[in-house]
């Protein structure tokens, strides 16, 4: 293998490639991303049996040829070298790495032992790239890893004439629509390969084909194909949790929200819980607590309504907040201080996230 290569583009590969690759493990391969020279480009795979990713740069080859590197030590590699040109070659044992009057030497493993890498079949659906890293930030954040429901692990797919997705830990939920087709099969996500996805969505310009098939999801946009192994469980019934129209709706800035719990939340603790007080058009934040202290942020907002106080995790509400854009307005829906409160950006019906409430 000996091949010329631009160092950003490579560079970009890589730095997928190695969030892909197993970090520590028995198997060293999986730790490796895999190298492999054609005429015209080179394309770079990694896998850690579970999420897989296959990029296309485009390279000018001397002589064909795959090698397999250990993914963090190649990336950090490139990653020191000037911008310019990059030189891979394979002599001996080692893969030899130039870009200016740098060089780095880093050993090779044998790349028939890397494990073969499913083939994408054809899209069945496509979405503008943009449109569907949105949606997935919009929701894989309430993902809980660490919950023992499979279904909290993950966000869903749902099937239909648009585009849904949906992730819920038990304690709150998150809802995106789009108009782009929906895929045609339910399909239960790994939070650990969307992260992943969102980078190589955020990438490109380019509308982002989507398919289901065999237990397994593939996205492929601008010559990059990412590949995840769907969970298995059912996903709980979302419909019965979303209302159509809350009793009380007030209204005010995402930021100015987003800005007061932050402050307020540092008097909290573990649970993070936190008390709004909605009155004519005021809302008061406040947190007490023990040992720690008091804290009390009174915001102008839109709201007609009853007098009500309601308890909610600081945490979720920052969550939330956090993945909207700081110019939003944010419309909270209330029925009373026990009831799940609906989350919606004013303006725009595709996104509902709802927290259910603490008790104060």
């Amino acid at each position: 293998m000996d091949c010329r290569t631009d160092r950003d583009a490579i560079l970009g590969a890589l730095e997928l490639a190695q969030d892909v690759a197993q970090k520590r493990g028995t198997i060293p391969v999986l730790q490796c991303v895999l190298l492999d020279a054609a005429a015209s480009a080179v394309t770079v795979h990694a896998t850690d049996q579970e999420v897989g990713v296959r990029q296309r740069v485009t390279a000018v080859t001397k002589r064909k040829g795959s090698a397999a590197l250990n993914a963090r030590k190649l990336y950090e590699c490139v990653r020191a070298l000037p911008e310019g040109e990059v030189a891979m070659a394979i002599e001996g044992a080692k893969m030899v790495i130039v870009g200016g009057k740098r060089t780095f030497k880093l050993p090779v493993l044998d790349a028939r032992d890397f494990p073969a890498m499913p083939q994408a079949p054809a899209a069945q659906v496509t979405v503008p790239a943009a449109t569907l890293a949105g949606m997935l930030k919009r929701t894989m954040f309430t993902c809980d890893e660490g919950d023992d429901r499979t279904y909290a692990h993950g966000v869903q797919f749902e099937p239909g004439e648009g585009l849904r997705l949906i992730a819920t830990d038990g304690k709150r939920m998150s809802i995106a629509n789009g108009d782009s087709p929906g895929v045609a099969q339910s399909a239960l996500v790994p939070k650990k390969g969307l992260g992943s996805a969102v980078k190589m969505l955020e990438a490109t310009e380019e509308r982002c084909g989507i398919a289901v098939a065999d237990g397994m999801i593939y996205f492929a946009a601008d010559g990059t194909e990412l590949s995840m192994r769907l969970l298995e469980g059912e996903f709980p019934d979302w419909r019965q949790v979303i209302r159509d129209k809350s009793a009380l709706t007030l209204t005010i800035g995402a930021a100015v929200l987003l800005d007061a719990m932050k402050g307020v939340a540092l008097m909290t603790q573990a649970t993070r819980s936190v008390k709004m007080a909605l009155s004519a058009n005021r809302l008061v934040v406040s947190a007490e607590t023990a040992d720690v202290g008091d804290a009390h942020d009174e915001l102008e907002c839109e709201y007609a309504g009853a007098d009500l106080e309601i308890g909610v995790s600081a945490r979720y509400m920052i969550d939330a907040l956090g993945v909207l854009d700081g110019e939003a307005r944010v419309e909270l829906g209330f029925e009373d201080a026990v009831s799940p409160i609906v989350l919606a950006v004013a303006g725009e019906p595709g996104f509902r996230h709802v927290i259910m409430p603490i008790r104060i």
